[in-house]
């Protein structure tokens, strides 16, 4: 609200339901793109599904604000960079990309912290109205996330509001969460059209997710729970080398597991007490192909040039698999698929897969057609319409 002497005072107003409402956003404006209030929700995840990083959910709304006889807008772009003392990070967000209009859709949280399409009398977290045009979506597994509207043929982006969510891992103990909402659009006026200004800046208050109650609670209910008939077993093998690639591993196994397969990964382990030697021996002789992710530990441990106690976990995967090829070549060569993620080398995989003089798998973006040639692989089609997030770097 803005004060009698003019200085503008956020509020903060919270909600029974653990939810609150930030006011710092409402009225930022860049040209004809005007912010609301942001709505914020904790999430109580368990700490293998976050990292030890608090999770929320955010509704953010924006608005294309146009005056009568004002140009049609032929595409807009918003995005929002997230800020903290150690990085954040955009798991999921929708409205996922979309090739025209779609229906009023609803989702739910899963134990992943993706949000999937919430069917029948499922629960249902998140709720988007219908949209028109074309929208992609940017940035989905780093800091900054972007949607662009895109109208079609002689049509124009929709004014009004817009609504737009997402969820965020947020270093534990965070206060207040610094935005930087960021606008571009095109007028449909003969010649190009940007906004010329600068980014705009705010803070988003948030909340102890253990001091919040009720904290919203992922559901294992809509991750897919019992195997799909005839859905392939995928177990994916991939080292801890940093927080940015265990991070792209999850938002492949989040986008295989839409795709269809039956998704299995060292974090999605029940949360018990786990003998990770058998479970690694359980999950590598159940599975029907194991994905195998490109980096530099992935390598070194696969070439023999680790023998020190860095990364146990990977090693132990890693002489498993190749136990298992040497003893059954035939059967394991085309279950074995070696997986280059954006911003990796083929160089990066171990010899023992050949990267040069086999297949593998290179992900150019985090999309069905972007992971099609392993869909391919599995003996699956990639899936057409299938909301899925299209850039995980930005």
């Amino acid at each position: 609200m803005v004060g009698n002497d003019g200085v503008h005072v956020a509020l903060t107003v919270l909600e029974e339901d653990g939810k609150w409402v930030g006011t710092a956003s409402d009225g930022i404006a860049i040209g004809v793109v005007r912010l609301g209030n942001w709505q914020v929700q904790p999430v109580d995840a368990p700490k293998e599904a976050r990292g030890g990083d608090d999770a929320y959910l955010v509704r953010i709304n924006y608005e294309l604000d146009l005056e009568p006889g004002f140009p049609p807008v032929e595409w807009l772009e918003v995005g929002f960079d997230f800020t903290a003392a150690a990085p954040v990070t955009v798991v999921d967000a929708v409205p996922f990309p979309t090739t025209g209009p779609r229906p009023a859709t609803s989702y739910a949280l899963g134990r992943y912290l993706n949000l999937l399409p919430s069917a029948g009398g499922s629960p249902a977290d998140v709720h988007l109205p219908a949209t028109t045009g074309v929208i992609d979506v940017f940035g989905i597994g780093g800091q900054k996330v972007r949607w662009r509207h895109r109208a079609e043929g002689d049509e124009a982006v929709r004014p009004g509001a817009h609504v737009v969510w997402a969820v965020l891992l947020v270093p534990v103990g965070t206060e207040s969460l610094q935005v930087e909402f960021s606008a571009r659009y095109d007028l449909r006026t003969g010649e190009s059209f940007l906004p010329g200004q600068l980014p705009q800046p705010f803070s988003l208050d948030l909340r102890d997710p253990s001091a919040v109650r009720p904290a919203l609670e992922p559901s294992a209910a809509v991750d897919g729970g019992e195997k799909k008939a005839g859905a392939p077993r995928v177990f994916i093998s991939y080292a801890h080398d940093t927080r940015p690639h265990k991070l792209a591993a999850r938002q492949l196994g989040a986008l295989l597991a839409r795709c269809g397969v039956d998704l299995h990964m060292d974090y999605l382990a029940p949360a018990a007490r786990n003998d990770w030697f058998s479970w690694a021996i359980h999950q590598i002789k159940k599975a029907d192909y194991i994905v195998i992710l490109a980096s530099p530990m992935c390598r070194a441990i696969g070439d023999g040039e680790i023998t020190d106690g860095r990364h146990r976990g990977m090693q132990c995967e890693s002489a498993i698999i190749r136990d298992v090829f040497y003893s059954d070549r035939a059967y394991w060569f085309p279950r074995l698929l070696p997986t280059v993620l954006p911003g990796e080398s083929m160089e990066n995989l171990p010899v023992y897969l050949q990267p040069y003089t086999a297949d593998r798998y290179v992900v150019d973006e985090f999309s069905p057609e972007g992971i099609g040639d392993l869909l391919r692989a599995m003996g699956l089609t990639v899936p057409v319409g299938l909301p899925a997030a299209s850039d995980a770097t930005g």
